[in-house]
């Protein structure tokens, strides 16, 4: 046991000769809420400790602290705690639940690495950081929630996790790792959210079972290798916005039939497709093709020139409107006002984001358009622009129009 009123668990203190913790042969414990810091290597190797309870108040848990508590089944780690530091619960082979707490900013470098049982693992938004390997080789780990705040998921974060089906990740998250979903064997859905910069090398490199790949318009760059041998893709969707596809990047995604490559794109790197042996139908820049075509397109060995469509350049334009908002209803919410009456998009289909900037009290739903005055915005006339995004299609290119209208808020 832990005495009350203790604020510090230092280096190895579970060793035999520790005064601040009794028993030597660990197997429950309780930290009390006065206790701030645990050490680095506090509870390292106390292979018996099965049941931990940490307490609110507890702002730190120090390098390899809980390492190779091979016994140790879950855990629950307060929001009052900042960083989870690095291997602190590395090698808990059998440890399957981890709750992770609102507060918490950042999951150190291998922070849960090799906890081959852990089922099921929610990052909350607090968290700003997954470091590198923090859930690398968490062979059994099925549930994962990445809440929406997260803005980095580095290197190898979820390297080898081969039972995820599913991962969400959302518009806050900036960058993808290196690896960061490598080799995860059995991932079938991958939603990647608007607003994600760029995807790193290898960052779902050999997931056999994805079945699709859709990347936003948000992301600038898709890294060497990030795709390659997704054997079982069999749609690729790349958003106006992408500019550089790196060496290798969607090579040996096999079962691609038809691929639409935007005219944001400016760079292709050698390889980047080769190995779609079922592609037949491409729509892509007749100067993009010219210039990397050749080697960014080998081994498509059904792909023949009649199947090749160079894209024309897309008729998409806005239309604004003046709309009024009443100032005593938004003194008591948000109001959200209706797309319709804002701003008219022509053609309407294709169109895939819309984006509003100038001001920060109107936000935009991009499933519907619509656009929110935020709560207590004052009164007056508020000029923002509308940028609305086509996508490309078999005869177009991908394009965007913008257009600033008027939203009046008053008596």
């Amino acid at each position: 046991s832990i005495k009350y009123g203790t604020r510090y668990i230092a280096q190895e203190a579970s060793r035999e000769n520790s005064s601040v913790i009794s028993s030597s042969s660990l197997n429950s414990i309780s930290i009390p809420d006065t206790v701030k810091i645990i050490d680095d290597y506090a509870f390292y190797e106390c292979t018996d400790l099965a049941n931990v309870t940490l307490n609110k108040g507890l702002k730190n848990i120090g390098y390899k602290a809980f390492c190779y508590c091979t016994s140790l089944k879950s855990i629950s780690i307060p929001g009052t705690v900042k960083k989870i530091s690095d291997s602190a619960f590395k090698d808990c082979y059998r440890l399957r639940t981890v709750k992770i707490g609102k507060g918490v900013k950042e999951i150190g470098e291998k922070a849960f690495n090799f906890c081959y049982c852990l089922n099921s693992v929610s990052i909350p938004n607090t968290v700003e950081t997954i470091g590198n390997c923090a859930f690398n080789c968490c062979t059994y780990l099925e549930n994962l929630t990445i809440a929406s705040g997260v803005k980095y998921i580095k290197n190898n974060a979820f390297d080898n996790c081969s039972y995820l089906k599913t991962v969400n990740i959302p518009g806050s998250v900036q960058e993808i790792g290196e690896k960061a979903f490598n080799e995860c064997e059995y991932l079938e859905n991958l939603t990647i959210g608007y607003g994600v910069k760029s995807i790193g090398a290898k960052a779902f490199y050999s997931c056999p079972y994805l079945n699709k790949i859709v990347i936003p318009g948000s992301v600038d760059t898709i890294g060497q290798s990030a795709f390659s041998e997704c054997d079982n893709v069999r749609s690729i969707s790349l958003g106006y916005g992408v500019k550089t596809i790196k060496d290798n990047a969607f090579e040996y995604c096999e079962k691609v039939q038809i691929l639409v490559i935007p005219s944001s794109v400016t760079d292709i790197g050698n390889d980047a497709f080769t190995g779609l042996s079922h592609l037949d139908t491409l729509s892509i820049d007749e100067d993009l093709y010219n210039n990397y075509g050749g080697n960014a397109f080998l081994s498509c060995y059904s792909l023949y020139s009649s199947g090749i469509t160079y894209l024309k350049d897309n008729p998409c334009t806005i239309s604004g409107k003046t709309c009024q908002v009443k100032a005593k209803k938004v003194r008591k919410k948000a109001v959200t006002v209706a797309a319709s009456k804002l701003y008219k998009v022509s053609p309407s289909t294709g169109v895939n984001a819309v984006k509003v900037s100038g001001n920060k009290n109107f936000t935009v739903n991009q499933a519907n358009g619509s656009i929110t005055v935020k709560k207590k915005t004052k009164k007056g006339t508020y000029k923002i622009k509308v940028t609305a995004t086509a996508a490309a299609s078999d005869a177009y290119q991908s394009a965007s129009a913008t257009k600033t209208i008027k939203i009046k808020v008053t008596k």
